[in-house]
This record gives structure tokens, sequence and C-alpha cells, in this order.
């Protein structure tokens, strides 16, 4: 069709709706981002390495107690027991109940969404859908959807390490390092039967595995409901997702907007921040999600205010990366 056909047709179709049209019917057919996951996670990062069990927590260690949705449930604790070397003391515990009633509600109300949005898989790591207008088929409507579903069932989760990190005077960075350490302890695994290839953040901590999105979404859940301005970052070309945390760090950092932020690896138990497999730079292709946020989704203030103010909206983009 030329301009001139097009503009003839001003009174019916407005610009926008066919560039809206022309993008929904280009970005139909996506891909899952999690492709490299299972390289990362045998790497080597500075700490120490390897699959290891937590040993249980002894009478040296925190236990953080039980975090309950709903409050109050009688249902048996999934067990997460977890180190973190740059903490005294370094091992800890902490539970989460939540009847198998209320977690199929979880997974049923995400699927029911994404048939919403035509989600159909195709392949291994393909599959259809039809994005709303503003997504333009980027993922971060699925997180938006996940970050909105989700957010209520792990506030439990993250008042408890509110009350830790408050009652032991712990500074910001090793706030970050308790939540970043419990999620990357969290076995990792390819949810091949999710839509988009993403377990909803909460069901990560009820089956106790997730993949790169899936544990980042996690992350940064709790980050934010601590007050740590964190950014979901993605590559298409390396098929992995991140974290960047806006804290100061050894190792390796980009800016975004003027701000600074350390490269967080979810995949790589107790790789610390600021690590990020050096091949997985180049190229650099990597970009802040853009994610919207809906101001109920934010820990309430009862008790232990967090730890910053109520955090921003993320604009996505692409990042520059910071030499060590």
């Amino acid at each position: 069709m030329t301009l001139g056909r097009f503009v003839s047709w001003g009174r019916f179709v407005s610009w926008r709706r066919f560039v809206s049209w022309g993008l929904a019917l280009a970005l139909l057919t996506s891909t899952s981002g999690c492709g490299c996951c299972r390289i990362v996670r045998d790497l080597d990062p500075p700490e120490p390495v390897g699959r290891h069990e937590p040993p249980p927590v002894s009478a040296d260690g925190v236990d953080l107690g039980d975090a309950a949705y709903p409050p109050g449930n009688d249902a048996a604790p999934i067990e997460h027991a977890f180190w973190v070397p740059s903490l005294d003391p370094e091992r800890y515990r902490i539970g989460y109940k939540m009847p198998q009633a209320d977690a199929k509600g979880l997974e049923r109300s995400y699927h029911q969404w994404s048939a919403s949005v035509g989600h159909r898989r195709i392949s291994a790591d393909r599959f259809h859908w039809r994005p709303p207008t503003r997504c333009l088929g980027g993922l971060h409507c699925v997180y938006e959807e996940l970050d909105r579903q989700d957010a209520i069932t792990l506030h439990p989760v993250a008042r408890r390490f509110l009350d830790r990190v408050r009652g032991a005077a712990l500074d910001t960075g090793q706030a970050a390092a308790l939540v970043l350490t419990f999620v990357q302890n969290i076995r990792y695994q390819i949810p091949g039967d999710e839509p988009f290839g993403v377990k909803p953040p909460t069901l990560v901590l009820v089956d106790k595995w997730g993949d790169c999105d899936s544990k980042s979404l996690l992350a940064h859940i709790l980050l934010r409901d601590l007050g740590i301005e964190s950014v979901i970052i993605s590559s298409d070309i390396h098929k992995h997702t991140m974290l960047g945390v806006a804290l100061p760090a050894p190792g390796t950092s980009f800016t975004h907007r003027g701000r600074r932020y350390a490269f967080a690896e979810l995949t790589a138990e107790r790789a610390p921040l600021g690590f990020i497999d050096p091949t997985l730079t180049r190229p650099n292709d990597w970009q802040v999600v853009a994610m919207r946020y809906n101001p109920a989704a934010v820990l309430p203030e009862e008790g232990s205010p967090p730890i910053g103010g109520a955090p921003a909206p993320s604009k996505g983009g692409p990042i520059r990366l910071i030499d060590r």
C-alpha cells in the first residue's frame, strides 16, 4: 500500500491504529528468553561454586520463620535453607505456606490471562500471541501481569526479610545479598509447560525451581518490597535475563538513564553482586525491560518500613557497560 493510498483512508483508519495493527502482525511470533541459563549455572563465579545443599540451620543460624499466604493458613511450610557467605551468621532458613488450592488458583489465573492474549506454543522456545497494543510484542507486559498477580502473595516473604534487616541492622548491600542469595539457591529449571516460558514467581517458591526470568522477577519484587531499586534486563542474542541492582559493587556494572547498576546473576549460586560471565557482554544487546507498577503491589508500611522510598517505574532502553 502506498502512502497516498493510506492517506486516502484517513477518515477510517488513524496512523496510530495502522502502526499498531502492523506491529501486532509482525510480532505475532516470539521466543522465550532463557536459552542460555543452563550454561550460566555451570560458571565459576568468584565465590564458592557448585551445587551444594545448604546445611540445616543450627543454633548459630537464623530462622526467619514461616511466611504464609493467605495469612494464618495451616499448610505445611515449604522449606528454603540457604547460606550467605558475606553475612554473619551465614546460615538462614525461611518457610512459605500456601494451600495447594491457592497455588493452583494462581497458575489457573496466569493461564487464563495468557489465553486472553492468544498465547499458543508452536515449539519448545517459540509461541504465537496477540500482544496488547502498548506491549509492542515485548514480554514486559507478561512480567507486569505476573507482578500484578503475585505481588501480594509475596508480601509475607518480603516482610520476613525486612524484619531480619531491621532486627540485625543490616545495611542495604547486606539486605540485597540476603535476598539475592536466597533466590540464587532455588534450583534452576526451564518451565517448558508455562506460557511464554515464564513461571509465576510465587510458584517458584512453592515448587522450589525456576529459570532466569522467573527467578529474576521474584528477586526484583522482593528487592522492591525492601526499597532496593533494581531493573530487569534481557538479551535476545544471549537468550538470558538478569537484574541490575542500583548499589555500588565490585565487578561489572552498567549505566542506564544516568543511573548505575551492578549486574546480578540469579542462576549461579552465591554469585556476588557485579558478576556476569564475560561472554554475555559480547555483543552487548542488553536492554532494560520497561515496567509499570500498580501502587497496590508495593509492600504496605506496617511495622518496619521499607529501606528506601516508593519505587519508580523502570523505563526501557539499552545499557552502557562499565569495565571492571
